[in-house]
């Protein structure tokens, strides 16, 4: 099983092709990914993205540069 243990997909980079990102990470044959939030707003796109995704898993917290 491989897991990228950290990621930041609720970052507006992806904001158009998220789902693609999505369908690449599987082909490659990652299993699961751990989104890193970084603050309050992206802590909750991060939630959001965990419900969507059965794949995406998210951790929150905040920043230092965000305190």
């Amino acid at each position: 099983m491989l897991i990228d243990v950290h990621a930041h997909y609720d970052d507006e980079t992806f904001a158009n092709d998220l789902d693609e990102c999505i369908d690449k990470i599987r082909e490659a044959g990652v299993d699961k990914v751990i989104n890193a939030a970084t603050n309050y707003d992206s802590s909750l796109k991060a939630i959001e993205l965990s419900k969507k995704y059965d794949n995406l898993y998210c951790v929150l917290g905040i920043h230092p540069e965000y305190v």
